[in-house]
């Protein structure tokens, strides 16, 4: 198991998801294994690809599986960064909420601007987990698409010939 594959399954377990985002990660995370094999015989230039295959201007399924796969791809880079900003945001704002409750040294403007600084971040955080439920969702929405489309072909992974 990857260190990605890892930020996966730290997400689903966090008390923070809800169950329903619990069984979509969970999907997402029984599907990885066959999504990478597949999308590794992606992973080269569109010129390459083109090499390979035909560019026909028909939405073939092997064209759809790329482009799913694609997008699983850039979302799961886009959660993987969510997941790892919220938790350098959750540290700072620990780092902050200490500091005001402990310097007695700072002055009333410093004590203003932390607390300010604490709700900037509260926002921040409660956007970026806006943001990771959103990717949770559309990640899973590929997932399904993925295997529907593997399905509708009869097959359980894609070659690189084909």
């Amino acid at each position: 198991m990857s260190s990605k594959d890892l930020i996966i399954k730290e997400i689903s377990n966090s008390p923070l998801v809800k169950k329903e985002y619990k069984v979509m990660l969970n999907n997402i995370h029984n599907t990885l294994p066959a999504i990478k094999q597949s999308s590794s015989n992606f992973y080269k230039s569109h010129s390459q690809f083109m090499g390979v295959m035909l560019d026909v201007t028909a939405i073939t399924p092997i064209r759809s599986i790329k482009h799913t796969l694609a997008e699983i791809d850039k979302t799961k880079v886009a959660l993987e960064e969510g997941h790892i900003s919220l938790q350098k945001k959750d540290i700072e704002l620990r780092e902050k909420e200490h500091k005001l409750k402990t310097d007695l040294d700072i002055t009333t403007f410093e004590k203003e601007l932390l607390e300010t600084e604490i709700l900037e971040i509260q926002v921040g955080m409660n956007n970026t987990q806006n943001s990771i439920l959103g990717a949770i969702r559309k990640m899973n929405f590929f997932t399904n698409q993925y295997k529907s489309i593997l399905k509708k072909l009869g097959k359980e992974d894609i070659t690189e010939e084909e």
